[in-house]
């Protein structure tokens, strides 16, 4: 989605599988085995999987798997930990991080303070 907010054109090889958490780490899912033979069918050449999700369950195996065991010399698979890093793989551009607001900037300004309690 962001790279088409940047205008960024996607890579139509990479795909990945995960959430979205409110602090822009990527989450976990399941099913990662089955998506990702769905997208090698579809002719996905890298696949990124949520952070700490590198073995996964494999439902038509019935039993947990290792995600690497599905690369091959002409797939990648990549761990990603957050936006940032789903963007740059998506478009291969580094996404601006996001820097902390000191807490003095995030003050409310007296007047404005006083209007709202009055």
């Amino acid at each position: 989605m962001r790279a088409g907010m940047t205008g960024q054109a996607a890579d139509p090889d990479f795909t990945m599988t995960g959430t979205i958490n409110p602090d822009g780490t990527i989450g976990p899912v399941g099913g990662i085995p089955q998506k990702y033979k769905a997208a090698i069918a579809a002719g996905k050449k890298r696949l990124g999987y949520p952070l700490g999700q590198g073995r996964a369950e494999d439902l038509e195996l019935q039993r947990e798997i290792e995600l690497a065991s599905l690369a091959s010399a002409d797939i990648s698979i990549v761990e990603i930990t957050d936006i940032e890093s789903a963007y740059e793989q998506l478009t291969g551009k580094a996404l601006p991080r996001a820097s902390p607001v000191p807490a003095e900037r995030m003050k409310v300004p007296d007047k404005v303070h006083a209007s709202l309690a009055g």
